[in-house]
């Protein structure tokens, strides 16, 4: 028969060869063993005769040897049966019935199962898995039939086609029947619980897994390190690497890739080059993954130069960038306000041939609802509907916020009934963003109305939620109101304030100029736990500064550089190793800055700028205006230019530099140096795109065709009030030459020049006898707030209280420009002066003073008026003033 199996390929002619051998040891007496029996079983599957296979099975079960005893079949004969029932689907249940029955007589018999006996069974469950094989499994587990190799691999097989609960349920049960798993099995659970986002159950596992004190390798490892990065453990991260090297097991470039994903999160900047200089030297390649994980550390510190810089790296060091990849860099671009760059780097995603994603969609809507443009916004909006893609919380979360920075807070509360019509469910975010807006307008009636329409929707408020409210009612000087929702918050809705809620409270409490409650509550800040931020500390040396307790100030700035670690910074890091050198904001120093200034005090203010740069703590522009300030009221006006280009130098190279220093310094020392090859060209994006290029589908899209000319120039960020004292010094120099040439600068870099920067411009321009010039600036850029103003003032004429005067403040700076009451009586002044005979010789000017006042009345006619309308209050005010000096010195 061996011979036969050996030399006939042919299934049928093999079978009827075996039968007649067969059919002859019988006519001749001959006895017929296991063997032969075996080869026949064979035979008979082969040709899908599974019943008579069955017969033969079942006749080498009843044989019995010479002195009677029965003879047990061979493990190959319950192999091929149990094979065989596995592979027939036509009738599920019964064949498992089948294998069930001959595993249990294999162990009755005392067969020993193989390894090939095993692969059977999982190969029978793989193909029952969705017809009944979890519960055949868990029978055999019941009648103690499996073992843990068995084990492991149905859990594998379950854990492979997105069964986590059975296979958890059958990870249970092994333990229960004291199956003990092996790390591989420990290993796939944990990372399939966490891939799931189940953390607490995967360190319940993990917890299990160190019980059992099995020898992990690099992999078991990583699964480690992922899920304490899950669950914010940075300090058992850190414990768990120590652990590796000690033991001498080296990480590899998923160790790594975990570790920086963590630091790019947190954004720690120095740490993740740190590691990847450490990685590189150990001869480990960055992988696609650790590169998308250094653009989202860019992305985080809004560094879009060093973020380039590692895209391109990506694409000339061979990775594909993913949909994730392309959403890092275009959140990272929508984030710096960069519009051209965030539409280039999707049309190159979509000649890649991926198509854009919710995500990406919600990234460019944010974008423009930053910048106040609905219109850009829900043109996005209803594209993606057009496309297919379903808009979430998060897209209409960014649609309610554009209206809000639009001013349009009816049509933002219009989208969140649509997003409600829409089946999307609102977030407390969703109702934070409008109760903000109205907190900022000082409307709290309003934002009581949203707070409780939050609830009636079943909503439960956050510490955001508080936190606006208790900043609103404490900027209305209600601190009582203030303070009882933060009790409210705390007994209600066991919610535990942070350090925000405490700090606008302490902010609230030093405006009233209450010191002792205001350190009463930083204490039991401390107490409770609760690390106060730089902005706590900013807050407390700003109120003391204001009151003249510059000693106290002083004392708090000083014990802050001495102890950094005392206050909290953005983000909150566990272990030394996760922490890098703690850096003070400048806004701590800046109040105290501001003290010395205002009192005239320079030094002391030069002084507090000077410790900044001995600390290396970065000088933010505040810092500057408040030295120029501080110049001014001195009248050294030589400082104040010094001060400014110094200004105009940080602020210039400030988007340049930023961190891409530091990727310059870390990476290029880290990565070799064919690594970093320079930005890749236009030819080699080419070789990023798919053949079909543009997919049909998003040919026609706003991402594909979106066009803007490209200007290197970027947006000045210098402050409104460092432009008007740069004026007003160079004017009071006479240097009309340099105002014209800085102004002109400021005009190509597209600054954002506010109503006092216009009104110092005008007087500049007053002071210099650019009449007509002053006049056509005042018409174009500020005469559109001139009717509100006057307004304003008639409204609040009568009243002089310190509340009018906070509100009529409040609504002026509703009025977006209007001309300021110094310019319109300078240019009183100046026409008065034009009628005046000697004007013409004053000011060595060509044409007639008189003709140039017509002139200017006919061009200009509203800005004249005004200017005359200003003059003749200011008289009859001149006139009551000392009407009343008169009355008060005869009573």
């Amino acid at each position: 028969m061996k011979t036969i199996k050996e030399l006939d390929k042919n299934n049928s002619s093999r079978l009827q060869k075996y039968l007649k051998i067969h059919h002859d040891m019988k006519e001749f007496g001959m006895y017929i063993d296991q063997t032969e029996r075996n080869y026949l079983i064979e035979a008979y599957l082969d040709v899908g005769e599974l019943s008579k296979a069955r017969k033969i099975f079942d006749e080498i079960c009843e044989l019995k040897a010479p002195l009677g005893k029965r003879i047990c079949p061979y493990c190959p004969a319950f192999n091929m049966m149990m094979q065989a029932y596995g592979k027939n689907t036509s009738t599920f249940e019964d064949n498992l019935q089948e294998i069930t029955f001959l595993y249990s007589l294999m162990h009755e018999k005392q067969v020993i199962p193989n390894i090939l006996t095993k692969n059977i069974l999982t190969e029978s469950f793989q193909t029952y898995l969705n017809h009944g094989a979890i519960p055949w499994f868990n029978e055999l587990m019941d009648m103690e039939l499996v073992d843990s190799g068995l084990t492991k691999e149905v859990i594998a097989i379950l854990l492979k086609n997105q069964k986590l609960d059975e296979a958890f349920q059958i990870f249970k049960k092994m333990k229960s029947i004291d199956l003990i798993p092996n790390i591989y099995t420990y290993n796939a659970l944990i990372h399939a619980l966490g891939k799931q986002g189940r953390v607490d159950e995967a360190l319940d596992v993990i917890q299990d897994m160190e019980s059992q004190q099995l020898d992990r390798d690099t992999a078991s490892y990583n699964v480690l390190i992922r899920i304490y990065s899950l669950s914010n453990n940075y300090e058992k991260m850190h414990q768990l690497v120590d652990e590796m090297l000690k033991i001498g097991i080296a990480p590899d470039v998923r160790t790594f890739g975990e570790l920086i994903n963590v630091y790019a999160k947190l954004g720690k900047v120095n740490s993740a080059l740190s590691l990847l200089h450490k990685m590189v030297n150990l001869g480990i390649r960055p992988n696609g993954h650790i590169y998308t994980s250094l653009i989202e550390l860019f992305v985080n510190v809004n560094d879009t130069e060093s973020m380039d810089k590692v895209f391109h790296n990506m694409v000339t060091d061979g990775f594909v960038p993913q949909e994730i990849t392309y959403y890092m860099l275009t959140a990272g671009y929508c984030n710096a306000d960069n519009v051209y760059k965030a539409f280039r780097i999707c049309r190159i995603m979509l000649e890649a041939g991926i198509e854009p994603t919710v995500r990406i969609y919600n990234a460019l809507i944010s974008l423009f609802a930053e910048r106040g443009d609905p219109f850009s916004a829900y043109l996005l909006f209803n594209e993606m509907r057009t496309y297919g893609l379903i808009p979430d919380v998060y897209t209409y979360n960014s649609l309610i916020h554009a209206n809000v920075k639009s001013g349009d807070l009816r049509k933002a509360e219009e989208t969140l009934m649509h997003m409600e019509f829409a089946g999307i469910k609102p977030q407390s975010t969703t109702y934070n963003i409008l109760l903000h807006a109205y907190v900022e307008r000082k409307d709290m009636d309003r934002a009581r109305e949203i707070y409780n329409e939050m609830l009636e929707s079943l909503i439960h408020p956050d510490n955001y939620t508080f936190c606006c409210l208790i900043d609103g009612f404490r900027a209305e000087g209600d601190l009582e109101t203030a303070i009882s929702l933060f009790k409210h918050m705390e007994l209600n809705y066991s919610l535990d304030p942070d350090a925000h809620i405490y700090t606008v409270l302490i902010h609230g409490h030093l405006q009233k100029g209450d010191f002792l409650s205001a350190k009463n509550l930083y204490e039991t800040m401390i107490l409770r736990g609760i690390k106060p931020t730089y902005v706590t500390f900013a807050v407390l040396i700003d109120g003391h500064a204001r009151y003249g307790d510059l000693e106290f100030a002083r004392k708090l700035v000083s014990k802050l550089v001495s102890q950094p670690s005392l206050a909290l910074g953005d983000e909150s890091t566990q272990g030394d190793f996760f922490q890098e050198k703690a850096t003070i904001p400048a806004q701590v120093f800046t109040p105290l800055m501001d003290a010395y200034a205002k009192q005239g005090n320079v030094d002391a203010a030069r002084a507090v700028f000077e410790e900044m740069i001995k600390l290396n703590i970065p000088r933010n522009a505040h810092a500057y205006t408040i030295l120029m300030d501080a110049y001014r009221r001195v009248h050294n006006h030589e400082a104040v230019w010094q001060i400014w280009n110094s200004l105009r130098k940080d602020t210039l190279s400030e988007t340049l530099s930023s961190l891409s220093e530091w990727f310059e310094s870390h990476v290029s020392r880290s990565i070799p140096k064919d690594l970093l090859r320079p930005s890749p060209s236009e030819a080699l994006l080419e070789t990023m795109k798919t053949p079909s290029s543009l997919k049909p589908l998003f040919s026609t899209s706003i991402l594909a065709k979106f066009d803007v000319p490209y200007s290197s120039a970027t947006i000045s960020k210098l402050p409104c009030h460092a432009v008007s004292i740069m004026i007003d010094a160079l004017t009071a120099e006479k240097r009309y030459d340099i105002i014209q040439q800085e102004w002109e600068q400021l005009v190509r870099e597209r600054f954002e020049f506010d109503s006092h920067n216009w009104n110092h411009y005008v007087q500049s321009l007053i002071t210099f006898g650019k009449i007509k010039d002053a006049c056509y600036i005042i018409d174009k850029y500020l005469m559109s707030g001139w009717y509100q103003q006057m307004e304003i003032w008639k409204r609040f004429d009568r009243f002089r209280s310190p509340q009018d005067f906070r509100e009529q403040k409040r609504l002026l700076s509703l009025v977006d420009k209007f001309p300021h009451q110094k310019t319109l009586l300078m240019l009183a002044e100046a026409i008065e002066e034009m009628r005046e005979k000697d004007w013409l010789v004053a000011r060595q000017t060509q044409s007639a003073s008189l003709l140039l006042l017509d002139e200017m009345e006919g061009e200009f006619p509203d800005v004249i008026l005004a200017a005359k309308e200003m003059a003749r209050s200011a008289k009859l005010q001149k006139k009551r003033d000392e009407y009343k000096n008169i009355n008060k010195g005869y009573w």
